[in-house]
């Protein structure tokens, strides 16, 4: 049946013939002739690609011919497009050419800067070798000097003690013997320069009782124990003239009390004062013939004054730099006066000049009143609360002095006094 519906449908359906074919466009030559079309076997060739498309079909995109209007408003559209891209471009550029100047500036800033301190450096650099040149020259002179009083400390061979060439000291102790004591420096010159000490000696009970015996001795000899010829001038070292028991001035040294001692003294005391100390200085400058008086007056009723008061031409008040100095116008051996001075007499020129257990070296007791002007520059190397004594500083007692000192001195110096005090008798 079913056969039969379908040769019924083909009876109904028309059959094309060749004249019924659809005719070729007559303007395309290339086209196709619709005998010549592929079958549908062959629909899949390459002939049958869908995107073939004939020659003569028109283009999808005709060119269109533009009016001068159009163009116009292209042009400007395309202005305004490319506007933007330009201003960013010119303020890129502006900030290239901000920058470059920027840097440029910052540069020659620079350069100058380092111009400068070049300049700067360059004038420091001619100025330190100026000052190298100076201070060649300096040490051109002070190597000259040196050598000058190397020459001279040569030519003194050590002032303060006998000569040693021995090296043997009985042998030196009996050369001594013969001319000086033990103790006693030989002199070269009454004036001289000495490099100073600030180490005290260290002695012996026999050194220090030694010491103590020539200091007796020496208040009663016939002649300054340093054997200086001329006692019209004092011993002076460093500048400083030194009156003491082996070291004699005459009658006619006469300085009178020294003005800046004076003036010294005048200012310790009035900065003594704003701290509620009175400072008074009872006495000073004593001539000779004064202190023969003071002297007698003390020995006719203490044979041991003279370990607390000088013969004449033996006292320091005799220089005019030496102030007995207290509270009042008394002799105190602990008061508040006392101990400032021994803390702060140093800041203005004064020392103690007998200091406590010293006695066998300056050959006087200790005297806490008895202060020496020897000007701030030489007192600032004794300090405050000192217990050096000026013989030590200035080497008049050196330790080699004092190991000399032996039993056969003390012998020597013992003997020495007994006669001296049978002479005297």
């Amino acid at each position: 049946m079913h056969d039969s519906h379908q040769r019924a449908n083909a009876a109904h359906k028309p059959r094309r013939t060749p004249s019924s074919k659809p005719a070729p466009p007559a303007s395309s030559s290339s086209y196709y002739d619709y005998d010549e079309r592929p079958s549908r076997s062959r629909k899949n060739s390459e002939f049958y690609r869908q995107d073939r498309i004939p020659a003569s079909r028109p283009s999808p995109n005709p060119v269109h011919e533009l009016t001068s209007d159009e163009r116009s408003v292209q042009v400007s559209t395309r202005i305004s497009h490319l506007l933007p891209i330009l201003a960013l471009l010119l303020l890129f550029s502006l900030a290239l050419l901000i920058i470059s100047f920027k840097s440029r500036t910052d540069l020659r800033n620079r350069i100058n800067t380092l111009s400068s301190e070049r300049e700067n450096l360059i004038e420091r650099l001619d100025s330190f070798r100026e000052l190298n040149e100076r201070r060649d020259q300096d040490l051109a002179e002070l190597q000259s000097q040196v050598a000058e009083l190397q020459k001279k400390l040569d030519e003194y061979e050590d002032p303060y003690s006998p000569n040693d060439t021995t090296g043997d000291e009985s042998a030196v102790t009996d050369e001594i013997s013969s001319t000086l004591l033990p103790g006693v420096p030989q002199l070269k010159s009454p004036v001289m320069e000495v490099p100073t000490r600030k180490t005290p000696v260290t002695c012996t009970a026999v050194q220090a009782d030694y010491l103590r015996k020539l200091n007796d001795y020496a208040m009663l000899a016939d002649e300054t124990p340093d054997q200086r010829k001329d006692l019209s001038k004092p011993l002076i070292i460093n500048g400083l003239p030194i009156v003491s028991k082996l070291h004699w001035v005459d009658e006619s040294y006469a300085p009178g009390e020294n003005l800046e001692a004076r003036a010294a003294f005048q200012m310790m005391s009035q900065d003594a004062a704003k701290e509620g100390i009175t400072l008074i200085a009872f006495s000073g400058y004593r001539g000779y013939v004064d202190q023969h008086l003071v002297f007698q007056q003390w020995h006719s009723t203490d044979l041991q004054a003279s370990r607390y008061s000088a013969r004449e031409g033996q006292s320091e008040h005799q220089t005019g730099l030496a102030f007995d100095i207290n509270q009042e116008a008394r002799m105190f051996y602990s008061s508040p006066a006392t101990e400032w001075l021994w803390n702060n007499a140093y800041k203005y020129g004064f020392i103690l000049r007998y200091p406590e257990n010293k006695e066998h070296i300056t050959g006087y007791v200790f005297e806490p009143w008895h202060y020496r002007y020897v000007g701030e520059k030489v007192a600032r190397d004794f300090g405050p609360r000192s217990n050096l004594t000026l013989e030590e500083y200035l080497g008049l007692v050196n330790q080699k002095m004092i190991d000399k000192i032996d039993n056969s001195a003390l012998d020597q110096i013992e003997a020495r006094l007994a006669e001296q005090r049978l002479k005297k008798q």
